[in-house]
């Protein structure tokens, strides 16, 4: 059963690391379509859409490496992470 988080008994809070990569991923995302929408004013140059998805698909391939970086970080110092309820 799906509750509203102010009624649920148990609240689970996002890691640290799941919210900075969602700040990541949106900020390059809204950078990738701002200087594809400022390329219709400039002589000689087009906009594209594959260039947005090019942006947007090396930011989450950067994003996957840090992860995995990470979970080796923590398998090689025999550490743990902990999901946050309050």
């Amino acid at each position: 059963e799906k509750l509203s988080y102010a009624q649920a008994k148990q609240k689970t809070i996002k890691h640290d690391n799941e919210v900075f990569i969602m700040y990541s991923f949106w900020l390059t995302a809204l950078i990738a379509i701002l200087n594809e929408y400022f390329q219709f004013f400039i002589e000689g140059r087009n906009p594209s859409i594959l260039d947005v998805m090019i942006a947007i698909g090396s930011t989450c391939s950067i994003l996957l490496i840090s992860r995995i970086a990470f979970m080796i970080r923590l398998k090689l110092f025999k550490q743990e992470e902990y999901e946050y309820i309050n």
